[in-house]
């Protein structure tokens, strides 16, 4: 299998399978996924980032409560309640529910850094969209 990604700001990739018969497909977000999440007057959206090019994700702010949404490129969603705090600069965002010690960081480039319990980068969501700062 050949798998090329593609350049779109919402992701999408190209496989080609040789089995012995070629096979091509050309991947990307469906078109309803695209479609805009209805979002209450209080909520306010502080980022959208694309992340190895099969997830979207979105941070908002509800009041004194934090979700970051994740949009896969199947079209499957997760909403996930985060703790936000900023640290020396930079804006630490973490699971509410404790994993692997995995969590987000946004760096002065705003990039989403995804940062393992060891403190060390293992991933980078780049921003996408204008959001509110």
């Amino acid at each position: 299998m050949i798998h090329h990604p593609l350049s779109s700001r919402l992701g999408g990739w190209a496989t080609a399978h040789l089995t012995p018969a070629l096979k091509i497909e050309i991947l990307g977000f469906a078109d309803e996924s695209r479609a805009p999440i209805w979002r209450s007057p209080e909520e306010t959206v502080l980022g959208h980032w694309q992340y190895d090019e099969i997830v979207r994700l979105t941070l908002v702010r509800n009041g004194q409560y934090y979700t970051m949404e994740s949009l896969y490129i199947d079209g499957g969603r997760k909403f996930e309640p985060v703790l936000y705090q900023e640290f020396e600069g930079y804006s630490i965002i973490r699971p509410k529910e404790e994993g692997h010690g995995e969590y987000w960081m946004i760096s002065s480039m705003s990039s989403l850094v995804l940062m393992n319990k060891e403190n060390k980068s293992f991933g980078i969501a780049r921003r996408i969209g204008r959001d509110a700062p």
